[in-house]
């Protein structure tokens, strides 16, 4: 049986200090499979052992970015959430932005790409009200020279489809927060500066090379998945 052997495997290799507290969940582990060849003896063995913690007994990167985009996609981006799937996407997001948020996000080489909505409490953003959402919602960071850029697709009335997009100047207010003054509306054909009231403020909590956590001005928050790199991006 492999498991037993990978098992005293990991407790050989596991030798610091930090890694007492693993030793004194995997011994009994060992001791119990090395006396049974049923392969429902590792599952009993195993399962309060919360192997997927860290040391600090913090759950991973990787485990709580899972069950959040998991969870954003079953949703489709917040417009079929109910209030109980609201609550645990907003508890998953505190929770990795609490434990692992980032106090220079603006100077991250990772924040400079095609970012794609996941999920957002904003109404306006997600599309639930007005016209629905065709494809994904794309934001364009460029942190280097400022500027944002947001593109979506309409379907109107299920007989068209119709494109908007809108640029923004990013100003830096911290180390995480910028001010986004619009720059220009597009909206199909038509073209039009955006009013200089057209602003407001982000604040990146989070991003690594896949995944950007954000909270704007009005109290709503922004779950972005790396869409593509920018196309001068090396």
């Amino acid at each position: 049986m492999i498991a037993p052997f990978v098992l005293i495997l990991v407790l050989v290799l596991c030798t610091s200090t930090t890694c007492s507290s693993f030793h004194s969940k995997l011994l009994p582990t060992i001791n119990a499979i090395s006396s049974s060849s049923d392969s429902s003896t590792l599952l009993q063995a195993t399962s309060g052992m919360n192997l997927w913690k860290t040391t600090t007994g913090k759950r991973s990167i990787a485990v709580i970015k899972e069950e959040l985009l998991t969870l954003a996609r079953k949703v489709n981006r917040g417009v079929n959430e109910t209030p109980e799937e609201r609550e645990k996407i907003l508890d998953l997001f505190n929770e990795l932005e609490s434990n692992y948020g980032q106090k220079d996000t603006l100077s991250n080489p990772n924040l400079n790409a095609v970012w794609s909505l996941e999920y957002t409490t904003s109404n306006s953003m997600a599309g639930r009200k007005g016209f629905p959402r065709i494809g994904p919602i794309l934001q364009i960071v460029n942190a280097k020279e400022l500027k944002a850029e947001n593109r979506e697709v309409l379907r109107l009335w299920n007989l068209f489809k119709l494109g908007q997009r809108v640029t923004a100047e990013l100003i830096p207010r911290s180390s995480t927060e910028v001010e986004v003054q619009f720059k220009r509306f597009t909206i199909g054909p038509i073209s039009f500066p955006a009013p200089s009231s057209a602003k407001g403020t982000l604040d990146i909590t989070y991003v690594d090379k896949d995944l950007r956590l954000s909270r704007g001005n009005k109290g709503n928050i922004f779950i972005l998945t790396r869409y593509e790199d920018l196309p001068d991006s090396n």
